[in-house]
């Protein structure tokens, strides 16, 4: 449930600095707190104690049961305590406590007297119930004075920020609280520490103090132990970077290399192969070499079987009456001792018997 109060204008506005503090803000103490072993919670401390006077300026214990584990949250406007403390300060402070809006309401005339008296409420915070080793922050009765107004009530009503709690993951400090306290966080330490606030004029100027940095070697106390942070640690944490890094950026190289090299395989175009041998000319037919051995060639000529030496052509292979005028031709290299015979001879003598030519009919050869 959502509450409104009205809050009258600071005297001293609100302090945030990042990485370090604003001395002048706050009474010093050397008192920290360990982050919480659960990295998601919140900054917890123990509330040692709350003790205060009543309205007849009687001491009186306001968390009757014991110390008790809170969360730290400037999100959160009020205090969230155990039952029994809320039960404490009605009674101490005459306090009605409101079924329909879980507030605790101030009638007229106890709020006259508590503004009079200007009581005041110690928290006293501490990793023991030792008193030595406390931080007692100081609340006055002004902190705690607040009004809820439209839409919880018709007009505005005087009410005490606390608010019951049932259990430990439900105590809470609010900014009900830290209008008289001041936290200072040191992350890398993993600590934090709470102060009692001072409130300077707004024209003052700052102590702006920053964190130290740990050095190298430094140990660290936390909640759950000791570490060390050692040079050979650290130096070691660095060179397996280095290493990580590097051999991504060679897989990286090589993945890109290897994609190159595939690439130009694919679009790479067939070469055409041609054969030469020595001393005899290179002849080529539908982008298939011809061979031509000892003066004579072979191949075909407006779609007939012809063949050819030094200017002689054989009638047989080119008449349209042969048997292989309409036939599919593969002529294959053979033995040519006998074509010097041939050569010898006249016109006349000349006859498909004495060629040594083996014809050989297939399919043509693509393209």
């Amino acid at each position: 449930m959502k509450t409104y109060a009205t809050i009258e204008r600071p005297t001293a506005w609100g302090s945030l600095a990042f990485g370090g503090y604003d001395q002048s803000r706050f009474v010093p103490n050397n008192i920290t707190f360990p982050f919480d072993a659960n990295d998601s919670r919140k900054p917890s401390l123990n509330i040692q104690a709350i003790v205060s006077q009543n309205l007849s300026n009687e001491p009186v214990n306001l968390l009757p049961d014991g110390a008790a584990y809170t969360l730290v949250d400037f999100a959160e406007s009020h205090i969230w305590l155990p039952v029994s403390a809320c039960d404490a300060f009605a009674s101490a402070f005459n306090l009605t406590y409101d079924n329909n809006t879980d507030l605790y309401l101030v009638d007229p005339s106890t709020h006259a007297q508590l503004v009079e008296r200007n009581l005041t409420i110690t928290f006293g915070l501490g990793e023991t119930s030792d008193p030595g080793k406390r931080v007692n922050v100081v609340l006055q009765y002004s902190a705690f004075d607040q009004k809820a107004t439209y839409p919880i009530f018709e007009n505005a009503t005087n009410y005490f920020p606390i608010r019951r709690a049932y259990n430990d993951t439900q105590y809470t400090l609010g900014r009900t609280f830290f209008q008289e306290a001041y936290i200072r966080v040191d992350y890398e330490r993993g600590n934090f520490s709470v102060h009692h606030a001072l409130f300077p004029a707004t024209n003052a100027k700052q102590q702006i103090i920053a964190i130290a940095a740990l050095k190298v070697g430094s140990r660290v106390a936390s909640g759950d132990g000791s570490r060390a942070f050692s040079r050979s640690t650290i130096a070691g944490v660095s060179v397996g970077s280095v290493a990580v890094l590097s051999f991504i950026v060679f897989f990286i190289r090589w993945m890109l290399r290897r994609r190159r090299n595939v690439t130009d395989i694919e679009t790479e175009e067939p070469k055409e192969i041609q054969v030469e041998f020595v001393d005899h000319p290179k002849l080529e037919t539908d982008g298939l070499p011809n061979l031509e051995t000892d003066g004579i060639a072979f191949f075909e000529k407006d779609g007939q079987p012809f063949a050819k030496m030094e200017g002689h052509v054989f009638a047989e292979l080119q008449s349209p009456q042969s048997e292989l005028a309409n036939a599919d031709v593969q002529i294959t290299r053979t033995d040519l001792s006998r074509m010097s015979e041939l050569y010898e001879l006249d016109d006349g003598a000349r006859s498909s018997e004495d060629l040594p030519v083996i014809i050989v009919t297939k399919d043509p050869p693509p393209g």
